[in-house]
């Protein structure tokens, strides 16, 4: 996904998120409440998933460092 369709995505999950804390307090398949914690489960999900690629994508990138200095010094 790009960030555009994440920005996206959290959107739509943050507005089910807030209309579900407004609900009764029936945590049962199909209530407000329910779809309110699922939309949370799915926010922090996608929010690990940009935290671990950007991490990911930073050791590469200093990796790549590392190696340029290396062969700098040879």
């Amino acid at each position: 996904m790009d960030p555009g369709d994440d920005t996206e995505f959290l959107r739509k999950q943050f507005q089910e998120f807030m209309v579900g804390l407004m609900s009764l307090p029936i945590n049962i398949p199909g209530s407000r409440l329910h779809r309110s914690l699922q939309a949370k489960k799915k926010m922090v999900e996608l929010v690990h998933k940009i935290i671990e690629a950007k991490r990911k994508n930073r050791s590469e990138k200093e990796e790549q460092r590392q190696i340029r200095s290396c062969k700098r010094c040879s």
